[in-house]
């Protein structure tokens, strides 16, 4: 009886101990388990290429006290790979803090799909400096191997081909996963990407904002606010471009006036500065008379740039131009020809509520009884998976 609580006893402290060592997990990507459907990226002849994301300093941070211990690498076709090597650094071109090879002669091979590369010394995270997870890959002959899914996300698909080192529209297949004892629970990264690249001023632009959690907790909601960021330049250029429908021999002039609208008066007779406002105040100019115009043809351009202060209001101000003859000492003599005219900002823009929001669901992620990730539902075998942390079978 002695014997069976002494037993009994060891066993509830043994399990005890292996659920105060299990570690928490984080992925940090951008292709959201996804690998490329089609051909990207071909390389020819036998050399290396190499891929990687970016992640930024204050993410590492973040994670200070854990881990990265495996960097998880999709390959779209690995016909004539000889060796992947993943890697981090703080730079691109930078010594390689941790690395890791596999491929034909080691002792993990190289697979279609997703490939689970596990470091022999993880890397300790934390400081102030960005990492950069990638790896390159030397093949014999002509591949398709790197895998690329589109999107807009900034710095995931940052690939050399054998010309330096290019930012690429998209993300590549690469994670890179966080394990330890004290992983956020919430660790929200999000990016905005414009759904028209061309913009009208004046008009609404819809944006899609992409929002994912890295830490172990659940996101059940959560809250986007839009705000208008205002970039107000120094100076403005000015370009003028005239067309005559003669050649006339007298001599023109251009002249080019900054002026604003709205302005309150300082010391206005009779009125207060609350309720009286001067409009087409003369804020610069290009000079007295103008300048002349040197005409190519028919036509002509005139540029001129002017300062802005930081007090003038860019929304009611406008430029305008006219031509007009020279009339030397006699001011009479000036006699303008033609006017134009046009805003420094044609219509005031101001952020609006957003419109929706569509929610993005990553794809679930399919284990072996081994631990091992598996490409895409389509590809499994026969046998017993885990999805969702529940067992599933593929049978016929």
């Amino acid at each position: 009886m002695m014997m069976k609580r002494l037993l009994s006893t060891l066993v509830v402290a043994a399990l005890t101990v292996g659920a105060a060592i299990a570690q928490e997990k984080a992925v940090y990507t951008f292709c959201e388990g996804e690998l490329s459907s089609g051909k990207h990226f071909q390389m020819e002849g036998a050399r290396w290429n190499s891929a990687a994301m970016l992640i930024p300093a204050g993410v590492a941070k973040n994670y200070e006290g854990n881990e990265l211990s495996t960097i998880r690498v999709g390959v779209y076709k690995k016909m004539n790979i000889d060796t992947i090597r993943v890697w981090v650094r703080h730079s691109l071109d930078g010594e390689n803090l941790v690395e890791k090879s596999i491929g034909r002669n080691l002792e993990q091979a190289i697979e279609d799909g997703w490939n689970e590369v596990t470091l022999d010394e993880p890397l300790a995270l934390g400081g102030d400096e960005p990492l950069y997870v990638g790896y390159d890959v030397k093949q014999r002959n002509t591949s398709y191997s790197i895998s690329r899914i589109m999107c807009n996300a900034p710095n995931a698909c940052i690939v050399n081909l054998g010309d330096g080192w290019q930012e690429e529209r998209g993300a590549v297949s690469v994670e890179a996963v966080f394990t330890g004892n004290s992983i956020p629970e919430y660790d929200i990264m999000s990016y905005a990407t414009l759904v028209n690249r061309c913009m009208t001023v004046g008009k609404k632009v819809p944006v899609q904002i992409h929002v994912r959690n890295i830490g172990t907790g659940t996101v059940n909601y959560f809250y986007v606010r839009c705000e208008g960021a205002k970039v107000r330049p120094d100076a403005i250029n000015v370009s003028v471009d005239m067309e005559r429908i003669f050649a006339d021999a007298n001599e023109k002039y251009v002249t080019v006036y900054l002026l604003e609208d709205d302005v309150p008066s300082v010391n206005q007779s009779g009125a207060s500065s609350a309720n009286y406002r001067h409009n087409h105040v003369v804020r610069a100019y290009n000079s007295t008379w103008g300048e002349p115009v040197e005409w190519d043809g028919m036509t002509a351009s005139y540029n001129c740039t002017f300062a802005l202060d930081a007090s003038w209001k860019a929304q009611d101000m406008q430029v305008v131009a006219f031509v007009s003859e020279y009339g030397g000492d006699n001011s009479s003599g000036y006699e303008v020809d033609n006017t134009g005219f046009a805003y420094l900002v044609s219509t005031p823009v101001e952020p609006t509520a957003i419109s929706s929001i569509a929610e993005e669901k990553a794809p679930t992620a399919i284990y072996d009884l081994q631990g091992r990730r598996m490409a895409t539902a389509s590809q499994l075998q026969y046998g017993i998976y885990v999805k969702d942390g529940k067992k599933v079978v593929v049978g016929h």
